[in-house]
């Protein structure tokens, strides 16, 4: 159950409907999801890495380490490549 809650992207739905309260403009919130959608893939890194490490016999702090450090590798690499091909987050 806990990870249902945690799965759902409550952030994004209230940065949204803040937008679009701010803005009264939809397209703010659509840009907002879009490039949401781009960064999902990176996101995944973490709870991927995550258990393969402690499977691998790493201890808790340094797996969760070496994930956060894979995560923010990946999401700087899928910045870097979609900017070569024109797509700016």
């Amino acid at each position: 159950m806990g990870a249902l809650l945690a799965a759902i992207p409550l952030v994004s739905i209230l940065a949204m409907t803040w937008m679009y309260i701010e803005t009264g403009d939809n397209f703010s919130a659509v840009e907002f999801s879009n490039r949401i959608v781009w960064l999902i893939a990176p996101s995944m890194v973490l709870f991927i890495a995550f258990p393969l490490l402690i499977k691998k016999g790493i201890s808790f702090y340094p797996s969760m380490g070496i994930s956060i450090f894979m995560t923010i590798f990946a999401y700087y690499s899928v910045i870097f490549l979609l900017g070569k091909f024109g797509v700016k987050l």
